[in-house]
């Protein structure tokens, strides 16, 4: 979960420091303006992804390795707003794991993702916590290149 924050406030000040870097003292409407639209990335993350094809025209949501971000945002989404347990929105992404019969603890696996959906808990590893926090590090170096390229 603090990885996921992380990366998106990274994604944020990024953001801010390379487009949004202006003094607005004297036109107090415009600086109340991006106030109200940079707090909205607090909790929108899709608005984040927007505001960079938006300001800085890079579409970060093309991009093959995005799915390492929908996923490591989706599963902290579970986690922390599903008490741990499966949501659909985190197996509609393409790395979702789904629990093998050692992760249930010798019961088989449901037959399909319903089964899983608010019943059974994401299985979490040392390995697992690893692969998603370095794949996050990736795609901020991704997103730093891409800046620096403009």
């Amino acid at each position: 979960m603090t990885a996921c924050e992380v990366f998106r406030e990274y994604l944020v000040r990024q953001l801010k420091a390379n487009y949004l870097n202006f003094d607005l003292s004297e036109h107090p409407p415009l600086a109340k303006l991006v106030e109200e639209e940079t707090r909205v990335w607090d909790r929108r993350f899709d608005q984040i992804e927007k505001r960079y094809k938006d300001f800085a025209g890079i579409k970060v949501t093309d991009w093959p390795s995005w799915e390492y971000v929908r996923h490591a945002n989706e599963l902290r989404n579970a986690l922390t707003h599903n008490l741990g347990q499966y949501t659909s929105a985190y197996l509609r992404t393409k790395l979702a794991y789904r629990p093998t019969s050692e992760d249930l603890h010798g019961f088989s696996s449901p037959s399909s993702d319903d089964g899983l959906i608010n019943r059974e808990s994401i299985p979490l590893s040392s390995t697992m916590a690893d692969t998603v926090i370095g794949q996050l590090i990736e795609v901020a170096r991704e997103v730093r290149d891409a800046i620096q390229q403009r």
